[in-house]
């Protein structure tokens, strides 16, 4: 019997159990760490039992900006990254990779990117003005 591999988080270099969907997740405690563009710190969240991912900004997280994303692209310790909901539940965090595209599988609308000025105002508006 083979011994599952164990990995290195990407951002701290912590090792984690293996995870053949999710190869090279950041551990909890860097994604604790995603922040936006401007440097303000982010929180992920399961929105319900039947799935579905929020996120909001840490100082406002009563405010949660969109309950229907299927993926944040923002930065932990300066290197981008793509948080979404993992497979059953949770949240994930991997490493962008430049070159993919910039948009969440079920289409734009659900990607949320918080990796330039522009893109960090459209986000904090309020929907009826993005």
């Amino acid at each position: 019997m083979t011994e599952t591999p164990e990995h290195h988080c990407p951002g701290c270099g912590a090792i984690q159990k293996h995870n053949a969907r999710y190869p090279w997740y950041f551990c909890g405690a860097c994604l604790k760490l995603a922040k936006d563009f401007e440097g303000n710190a982010l929180v992920f969240f399961n929105v319900g039992a039947m799935g579905g991912m929020g996120w909001a900004y840490s100082e406002q997280p009563e405010q949660a900006m969109s309950t229907t994303v299927s993926q944040v692209l923002c930065y932990i310790n300066n290197r981008k990254v793509v948080v979404s909901e993992a497979r059953f539940g949770g949240i994930v965090a991997q490493p962008y990779h430049e070159g993919e595209p910039e948009k969440g599988s079920i289409g734009e609308k659900y990607f949320v990117k918080l990796t330039n000025k522009t893109a960090v105002e459209r986000a904090r508006a309020k929907p009826g003005e993005r």
